[in-house]
């Protein structure tokens, strides 16, 4: 092995434990679901259902989408706050913009927006059969 590919494993295995320790599948979903709303006023008009103030609706709902899921990325602790306003936004987005972004992203964001609410840290196996609790990833100096 070459002294320039062993930074990869090393760098594959800290995105590992950073991905583990937050809601990221459910950031994924969310943020790509504001990025389908944010593309529908880009569509041809013969496409669109309701445009309203151009696509306002559609910019509104999409970046509150975007930075629910980014958010809970960055600050997992407030992940229950972010997770409840990427579900209005992606519910508000039904009657909005075009039905949600012709369901896929509504579908996507209310997806994602439950994977970040129900998302947990995730806990360290118990030593003595389940008597010592476990710490939280999250905030390492508080025993849960």
């Amino acid at each position: 092995m070459s002294a320039s590919s062993a930074p990869l494993p090393r760098t594959l295995a800290g995105f590992r434990q950073w991905r583990r320790t937050r809601p990221f599948w459910g950031g994924v979903f969310a943020v790509l679901a504001g990025l389908e709303l944010i593309s529908i006023p880009f569509a041809p008009l013969a496409l669109s259902i309701h445009q309203g103030m151009p696509g306002v609706a559609s910019w509104l709902a999409g970046a509150l989408l975007i930075t629910g899921g980014v958010l809970a990325w960055v600050h997992p602790v407030q992940r229950h706050f972010y997770g409840i306003i990427a579900m209005l936004a992606a519910l508000a987005s039904f009657p909005t913009s075009n039905l949600g972004g012709f369901l896929l992203g509504l579908l996507l964001g209310v997806v994602g927006a439950g994977m970040i609410f129900a998302w947990a840290p995730g806990r360290d196996g118990a030593v003595d059969g389940g008597a010592e609790r476990a710490r939280d990833e999250i905030a390492p100096g508080l025993v849960s």
